[in-house]
């Protein structure tokens, strides 16, 4: 019988998500396990854990042997998560006995670098610019009055800035546990500030685009694409993220709500509506293949869209490992799909070794 892992930070992490893919895992003839990265010994076979027990249908603390396909849900939520962790992960990654979903994407700046390559995906793509001195900062906001400044690792809107010139002032935004916080500065200390940021973490900055609704509330579209049984990238569906009134991010983690696309694009004016239609499919289509062509194989992708005041869209993010709140809320219909999908797309990957093929990204289909 096969055995069938997931790797995250803490074993308590995205609970129902991981107890329906253990209960499907053990329906379809696998063990399931999960277990943290820490856990791991490079020198031992074994590593302590949790098993699922498909009677109680609770999990029991063991050890076993590492599982044969594993599924990796580590998120970092900074930049000393990911020193810690990401070596033990990326190791694991290098065995020829194991077998992952998917393999991942480097940093921010990495895939943006890697996508601009592609002139057919550039247009959608904000200028990024990695940013390491103060000075860089100043430059950049001299040129464009306002700026967006992103950590190159984080996730759920956290560490994210905007800075903004008033008269002799700098306007510093972010948003902490929901609460937009503001602060104005001048330069020197703007400076100063700048210096203690980027010692300690890297950032990356871009345009501050102007992603509002009439509301001045910052939305963008989340779209959930995944392989399919057969190894077919396939859209499991489109959901809205609509933040707070003159906040600076959308994220749920940041008092953002979910909302239905459907609902959100018959608001549009209807000769705008087939565009962005339009334009959303082009991006879904690309994007997978572009990734596959530079990178490892990947099991799914969460995309990040976000469209001006002129009607321009803009992929602000694409993240290998995304969540699924928003898809959920808004088309609870979707669970069964969504909580088998990882052990369909697990069986796919090993029928496919057992007859000697090799398992790369593969076109999409609707």
């Amino acid at each position: 019988m096969q055995s069938f892992g997931i790797i995250s930070i803490n074993n308590t992490s995205e609970l129902e998500y991981i107890n329906e893919i253990a209960a499907y895992a053990v329906k379809s003839g696998f063990h399931c396990y999960r277990f943290t990265p820490d856990a791991v010994t490079p020198n031992k076979d074994t590593v302590p854990g949790l098993a699922f027990d498909s009677e109680s249908g609770e999990w029991i603390s063991a050890e076993f042997p590492i599982p044969t396909v594993l599924y990796d849900r580590c998120f970092y939520r900074n930049e000393q998560e990911l020193k810690q962790y990401s070596p033990i992960i990326n190791w694991l990654k290098t065995r020829t006995d194991l077998l992952f979903l998917g393999y991942g994407l480097p940093n921010k700046l990495a895939i943006y670098d890697t996508l601009k390559t592609n002139p057919q995906i550039l247009p959608y793509l904000p200028e990024t610019t990695a940013t390491q001195h103060v000075q860089e900062v100043f430059k950049l906001l001299r040129e464009r009055e306002s700026l967006l400044l992103k950590p190159v690792f984080g996730s759920q809107g956290r560490g994210i800035f905007v800075l903004q010139k008033k008269e002799k002032q700098i306007l510093v935004k972010t948003v902490k546990n929901t609460t937009i916080i503001e602060r104005e500065m001048d330069s020197e200390k703007t400076k100063k500030w700048l210096n203690q940021l980027l010692a300690s973490y890297s950032y990356l900055a871009q345009p501050f685009l102007s992603l509002t609704n009439a509301k001045q509330q910052p939305f963008d579209i989340r779209i959930l694409l995944q392989k399919d049984e057969n190894g077919k990238w396939i859209e499991r569906g489109k959901g809205m993220r609509i933040g707070k009134e003159q906040s600076i991010i959308s994220n749920l983690a940041g008092g953002g709500i979910p909302y239905s696309f459907e609902d959100w694009l018959e608001e549009v004016a209807p000769e705008k509506q087939e565009f962005i239609q339009a334009e959303l499919n082009e991006l879904i289509q690309l994007i997978p293949t572009a990734l596959e062509h530079y990178y490892h194989p990947l099991f799914e992708i969460g995309l990040d869209i976000g469209i001006d005041k002129r009607g321009a869209l803009w992929l602000l993010e694409v993240n290998s490992k995304p969540g699924r709140n928003v898809l959920l809320t808004v088309k609870p219909e979707m669970e069964k799909i969504i909580y088998e999908a990882p052990i369909k797309y697990a069986i796919h990957l090993l029928k496919g070794i057992s007859k000697g093929e090799r398992i790369d990204g593969e076109v999409l289909s609707n």
